[in-house]
């Protein structure tokens, strides 16, 4: 997963004290990297001990790799949720460059399993990796994450060891799953419950898992000792999915999601449905999303891929607002992976930026998603006031910032993002971003823009200038189309709408 992910029965904390394994940790020593360029990768060097537990049978090393060299390195990289660590029960003790290591239960049976079965290539474990007790390093390193994943030879998705009454209806499932008609045929008792016992692990409601999965190019789903390829299951969603199950509602019934056919009594159904288990709609929303992410890199032009190819910051708000984390801050950083080049440019981790300033990042960066979409599709300008004012009570309440200077917090936003829209170059450093949105709350918004109109008319001119915006890149595409010449790519009529 990322960086930071400690886990609790609550999905937020505020104020996140450091964990037992984290404390025990604290001397442990790290081979040192350049947290920008490097990673490091945990190797299985030697068995230390056949009477020992699985995973403490073997010693580990940790060895360095450098990021630009990914794609021609085999490793593995792990997709997990951490579990807890509030009590001695909860932690357990491996060897790792000599020195003892403390880490969590599902990590250590993560381990004990991956050892057993004799997979011995390198694999990146962020809470292993990662040194958790350097925020500076976990910072530059969660800006990592959409290569790490992305470059795997695979991405191994750990949902945990099955409870033992569990053991039968998986096994029936993996039988299922070896058929070429498992999506078509009937399905006894065991395997709709092995299939929706395996979609409802806690694994698929953490958001951090959300960029790991979409942006793997490999997945096996491991659940104890059992293995499903990512496209096994993902073949029997009935995708695309409809609205309803994407926004959670829990009217959309299990056969609604699948492609295989109901039972054909009623009384037959609902037997099966009392034997279902909750929270399946998280994979299904999981697998729908990384349906539309693949058919996107597939069609849109390698040119553009690294411009284009990821989601707006306002969509990736409103697609995984469901997905949990622990400290809110995540709730923008776990989404950075999959944003469009823009949006990676105006959001900058840091652990250490004060609440207020990540919300004036993050909201200018949703609404100046919000602007372009605005403009390509021609919106009114009531429709993108309503959007804008929803957008940043949206962030608002996920930062889970008070009601007090709410306004104040949402005119500094749109101020940067008029701001970032009357800039030729449309990326900023760290300390451009930060030091941006502290002065913007300090001072109030400016509305410092090029554009006259947004500066005399505050918010409704921001709306008009989106309204100006949309009506000058559609002439501006007719005008090229009429021409017979290549259509250029959005950033550059959106700077020609502008007058740049």
């Amino acid at each position: 997963m990322a960086a930071i992910r400690p886990e609790s029965g609550e999905e937020y904390a505020d104020g996140i004290s450091a964990s037992e394994d984290q404390l025990r940790n604290r001397d442990f020593k790290y081979p040192s990297i350049d947290p920008t360029t490097q990673i490091r990768l945990l190797r299985v060097t030697h068995q230390a001990g056949k009477n020992l537990p699985s995973a403490n049978k073997y010693k580990y090393d940790l060895e360095t790799a450098n990021v630009s060299q990914l794609a021609f390195t085999a490793y593995i990289a792990l997709s997990y949720t951490w579990g807890e660590a509030r009590t001695d029960t909860d932690i357990h003790l491996i060897e790792i460059d000599d020195q003892p290591l403390w880490i969590r239960t599902n990590l250590f049976h993560f381990l004990s399993s991956v050892t057993e079965s004799g997979i011995h290539l390198p694999i990146y474990i962020d809470a292993i990796c990662l040194d958790q007790g350097n925020d500076t390093e976990k910072c530059h390193q969660v800006q990592l994450m959409s290569q790490i994943y992305a470059n795997a030879n695979t991405v191994l998705a750990w949902v945990g060891v099955p409870h033992a009454d569990q053991h039968g209806h998986l096994d029936a499932l993996s039988r299922r799953l070896e058929t070429h008609d498992a999506a078509e045929s009937q399905w006894d008792v065991s395997e709709r419950i092995g299939l929706s016992y395996l979609c409802s692990r806690q694994f698929w409601r953490r958001l951090w898992v959300v960029q790991e999965l979409l942006l793997a190019e490999n997945i096996i789903v491991v659940c104890g000792e059992w293995k499903i390829l990512w496209k096994d299951v993902s073949r029997l969603a009935a995708l695309p999915l409809p609205t309803e199950l994407l926004d959670n509602q829990e009217q959309v019934e299990w056969w609604q999601a699948w492609k295989f056919p109901c039972p054909e009594s009623f009384q037959t159904q609902r037997e099966y449905e009392d034997r279902l288990f909750d929270g399946w709609h998280s994979a299904l929303r999981l697998f729908h999303h990384r349906s539309k992410w693949r058919l996107r890199q597939k069609y849109v032009p390698y040119s553009d891929a690294v411009r284009t190819r990821g989601w707006p910051f306002h969509r990736a708000v409103r697609d995984f607002r469901l997905q949990q984390c622990k400290d809110r801050r995540d709730k923008v950083f776990a989404l950075i992976g999959l944003l469009d080049e823009e949006g990676r440019g105006m959001i900058t981790p840091s652990y250490e930026c004060p609440m207020e300033d990540l919300f004036v990042q993050a909201t200018a960066a949703g609404l100046v998603s919000l602007r372009r979409e605005a403009a390509a599709q021609l919106s009114d300008v009531r429709n993108m006031q309503h959007r804008n004012r929803r957008f940043c009570d949206t962030l608002n309440d996920i930062l889970g910032l008070p009601e007090d200077g709410r306004e104040e917090r949402a005119k500094a936003a749109l101020d940067f993002a008029t701001f970032h829209h009357s800039q030729v170059v449309r990326s900023y450093d760290t300390e451009d971003v930060v030091r941006r949105g502290s002065e913007l709350l300090q001072t109030g918004p400016q509305f410092a823009s090029q554009d006259p109109e947004a500066a005399k008319f505050g918010t409704m001119g921001f709306c008009l200038f989106v309204l100006h915006a949309g009506v000058s890149l559609f002439s501006t595409f007719g005008a090229f189309i009429y021409l017979g010449m290549e259509t250029p790519s959005i950033a550059i009529l959106m700077s020609l709408s502008v007058g740049k």
